[in-house]
């Protein structure tokens, strides 16, 4: 198998890996929202945080083997930036990278606020309404969504190809 050929493989897997665990990780984190008790959100979101890391580590994955396996296949990733058209590759490059400010923007300021009300729930018992609210926070909502959204969109331009 030549190089181009295994860096494409590897980049459809850890794509799909991806695309599995941002999945995985919507359904652990309804799971938990849904959840009575403090300590059932507790185990939930253990399963949650498994999913996070794969999450965290094949979207970084993801997007090194996309850049060598364009660089390798010598394809312009970066489009009008390299004095060729918007294509697909272009188009999903662009919408991959539009998710990374959703860390420092959303994710880790509200991610103290979710921590703080889960601190003061306290290990079992009722669900308190601070950290209900915390779950349905519209904005991690918007932001998951649209990460979630945004690879699914990647993954299909990737696999369709469409201009």
């Amino acid at each position: 198998m030549d190089p181009a050929t295994g860096l494409k493989v590897l980049h459809a897997l850890s794509g799909a890996l991806l695309l599995g665990g941002l999945v995985a990780r919507w359904v652990s984190l309804g799971a938990a929202s849904r959840a009575r008790d403090v300590h059932d959100v507790r185990t939930l979101l253990g399963v949650t945080a498994r999913f996070e890391r794969l999450v965290i580590a094949m979207f970084f994955l993801v997007l090194i083997l996309g850049v060598s396996t364009a660089v390798v296949q010598g394809r312009p990733f970066l489009g009008p930036l390299q004095g060729h058209h918007a294509d697909w590759l272009f188009v999903s490059f662009v919408l991959y990278i539009l998710t990374i400010p959703l860390v420092p923007l959303v994710f880790v300021p509200r991610a103290k606020v979710f921590d703080a009300a889960l601190e003061r729930a306290g290990e079992s018992g009722p669900v308190p309404d601070d950290l209900r609210a915390a779950f349905h926070d519209r904005a991690v909502l918007a932001a998951h969504l649209f990460e979630l959204v945004g690879v699914f969109v990647v993954f299909a331009l990737m696999v369709g190809k469409p201009f």
